[in-house]
């Protein structure tokens, strides 16, 4: 662990600045393993039994530690709640900065999204942490004078996520916007729900003070900005397994089935993601659910909330598949660029299961999707784009064409109902 001098203890400033370049003694960041410090005690306690006291497995000198420590020190005062709202919201503002000048250059190349992708994920468990302080203050009756103003400041901080998923919005005909959009979305999403989560263990009664009394705190009073971000698509798609979220959903009334469809579709592309390609021994042994092969009106962008209606219908589907299908022409370039799309995955019995699911939902009639002979009835590939502007007919009928055998069997449980020998 590198131990710095800790000068000027009572400038939260000078602290954060601290904080933010202390590492372990494998040189990485503690702010980037800030997370894992939530368990800590709980892997103490599970180990208790088998080690003693001094082989316990912890961190000496963790950031949590420091905390504690810090705030002991510090001068309870409405300077130090404001500063560190302004923390927190300049954090957001210093990585959407550089999500915006990363996304804006002519070309993306691999390396700066790892990069961005590392730095976002530093400034996400920086806003935790700041959000973290409000939570040990709230718990503490030495600042107790400043719970309210606590609790405003962090209701403040969710404000700020609900301007930035209104400023930076889905743009359908410009890929740089959609992109940042995507990016700032992923981002501010992780910030609200960790900071809902955060402020529901203080409302739980955790809390390392465990002689401190308590003060009841009004977690309704962050109910209206939680709400407008659910309404907004800003919080985790797995929301409601964090607890705490009734409140929440209260009044939603039509939104709530919009936040199932989101859910369950982020679900189904999570689950088909660990059943194609599984990277640990549980993932690579587990069956394909059966949510992998069903139809969702969710763009197949994770980020983007649009949903298609029979009078809406998105304006991209893989007929190779027809799991996929994508709102704009943004979408589905976004989603080549970041390899979203594989339609190898699914067996060609399930093609035909998504098929009619998607057709039953939106009333298309089966063979309404294509141009007669001019098109392949299955993948709709147009005759043009074929080498040698080829296409199959059905030898029975002639009324369809494909692009090859493999396209003709895929359609055939499909196409003979309405096969008929001339």
């Amino acid at each position: 662990m590198v131990i710095q001098s800790e000068v000027r203890m009572g400038r939260l400033e000078d602290w954060i600045f601290l904080v933010e370049t202390l590492t372990d003694d494998d040189g990485e960041l503690l702010l980037s393993k800030f997370d894992d410090e939530e368990n800590e005690e709980e892997y103490s306690e599970e180990y208790s039994e088998e080690y003693t006291d001094s082989e316990i497995p912890r961190r000496a000198n963790t950031l949590k530690n420091r905390l504690e420590e810090f705030l002991g020190r510090a001068v309870p005062d409405q300077n130090f709640v404001d500063d560190l709202q302004n923390h927190a919201t300049n954090t957001m503002g210093i990585a959407i900065s550089r999500i915006t000048q990363t996304w804006s250059l002519p070309t993306i190349i691999p390396d700066a999204q790892r990069s961005l992708s590392e730095h976002t994920s530093i400034m996400t468990q920086k806003v935790n942490f700041l959000v973290t302080i409000y939570k040990k203050m709230l718990e503490s009756n030495k600042w107790k004078k400043l719970h309210m103003s606590s609790y405003k400041a962090v209701n403040n901080i969710l404000l700020k996520i609900i301007a930035l998923a209104e400023q930076y919005s889905h743009h359908p005909n410009d890929f740089v916007k959609t992109s940042i959009h995507f990016e700032v979305k992923s981002f501010i999403t992780n910030c609200s729900r960790n900071t809902w989560q955060i402020m529901m263990r203080t409302t739980d009664g955790i809390s390392s003070h465990r002689d401190a009394k308590l003060t009841v705190f009004p977690t309704s009073f962050l109910v209206p900005s939680m709400r407008k971000l659910g309404m907004m698509d800003v919080l985790d798609d797995n929301w409601m397994m964090y607890g705490g979220w009734s409140q929440v959903g209260v009044e939603l009334g039509r939104r709530a089935q919009k936040s199932m469809i989101w859910k369950n579709s982020r679900n189904s592309l999570r689950c088909r993601m660990w059943a194609n390609n599984g990277t640990t021994s549980t993932t690579r042994s587990m069956p394909p659910a059966q949510q992998c092969f069903q139809y969702f009106s969710k763009c197949s962008v994770s980020e983007c909330s649009s949903i298609e209606t029979s009078k809406k219908p998105h304006k991209h589907r893989c007929i190779k598949c027809w799991y996929f299908h994508f709102c704009s022409d943004t979408c589905k370039r976004y989603a080549t660029m970041m390899n979203l799309h594989d339609c190898t995955f699914i067996p060609p019995k399930m093609v035909q299961l998504i098929k009619g699911e998607t057709e039953s939902y939106l009333g298309l009639k089966n063979d309404d999707h294509n141009d007669s002979t001019n098109m392949c009835n299955f993948c709709s590939t147009n005759k043009i784009d074929l080498t040698g502007n080829v296409l199959h007919q059905c030898s029975k009928c002639q009324a369809v064409a494909y692009c090859d055998r493999k396209c003709q069997a895929w359609d055939w449980p499909d196409h003979k109902q309405r096969c008929k020998k001339k």
